[in-house]
């Protein structure tokens, strides 16, 4: 069994990973902005010992006390993101900037905190669920796709 992070447990990707992981017996610490009642009801039905961890990541404040309330964990699962369809142009700096935190830079900081809190003998998981967008870019997703290319660029340098 391994106590698994997962970030965006309340979406869509997320929480299938969430249902799979936890059917396989694994300890879950579920993070999540808006949707904890959703996750409560979850894991009522789920075996064994899960925790939920609201924080709204792509607020610097919020995001560092996450990173505070964090346990050890095994794995690490960045599913959190947000997408935003339009012309660049139409995009807003405020907009731009929550897609940048939420998909990159609290990627690299949650996996600064799930690397530092883990013992250097300990083996360490980190999934980045990107997307296509990131290899191939679409007009109508710029700074979405340009979020996903960096997670990439991430996923490389890191491993």
């Amino acid at each position: 069994m391994m106590r698994i992070l997962i970030t965006g447990a309340s979406g869509a990707i997320g929480l299938a990973a969430a249902k799979q992981l936890a059917a396989a017996g694994h300890e879950l610490v579920l993070q999540t902005y808006r949707q904890q009642a959703v996750l409560e009801r979850m894991i009522e039905e789920w075996q064994g010992e899960h925790h939920i961890l609201t924080a709204n990541l792509a607020d610097d404040e919020d995001l560092q006390a996450f990173c505070t309330a964090l346990p050890v964990v095994d794995a690490f699962v960045h599913c959190a993101g947000t997408s935003y369809s339009g012309l660049l142009l139409d995009q807003s700096a405020t907009s731009m900037s929550e897609l940048w935190r939420i998909h990159v830079d609290a990627l690299m900081r949650i996996s600064q905190t799930v690397t530092r809190t883990k013992p250097f003998t300990s083996q360490l998981a980190i999934v980045v669920i990107s997307s296509v967008l990131g290899e191939q870019g679409v007009a109508g997703e710029v700074a979405y796709s340009t979020c996903k290319a960096a997670q990439l660029g991430f996923v490389k340098a890191y491993s």
